[in-house]
């Protein structure tokens, strides 16, 4: 978990050049992910197979099929959302880190997000 939050930050001072806006559609696609400590990356073509569609509301995140996020923190750059099950993690240049919280930080997921 230390670890996505690192590297999260640290990528979002590196790229700062976008942010994240309410009431706008994005488009993400998985570009890697880490298993137990292995990075996997992600082949274009089957990213695109499974676009992770996100849009903020208010206080709220909320994905293509209607999943909803409530808002938990900004540290930074960074927000955080989550539910019960899983934590969004949002960095100002449109990246999204995806960790289900069941898999306590074994598994991660990291996305690349453009407006729709």
């Amino acid at each position: 978990m230390k670890l996505i939050i690192t590297l999260l930050i640290s990528s979002g001072f590196l790229f700062a050049s976008e942010y994240f806006k309410k009431e706008t559609k994005y488009t993400c696609l998985n570009t890697y992910s880490i298993e137990q400590g292995n990075r996997l990356e992600v082949k274009k073509e089957d990213a695109l197979k499974k676009p992770l569609e996100i849009i903020l509301k208010e206080d709220k995140l909320y994905t293509g099929n209607n999943v909803e996020f409530t808002f938990r923190m900004k540290r930074g750059d960074m927000l955080s959302y989550s539910n019960q099950d899983v934590m969004l993690l949002l960095t100002n240049d449109l990246g999204l880190g995806l960790v289900p919280k069941k898999a306590r930080g074994q598994l991660q997921y990291f996305f690349k997000c453009e407006q729709k």
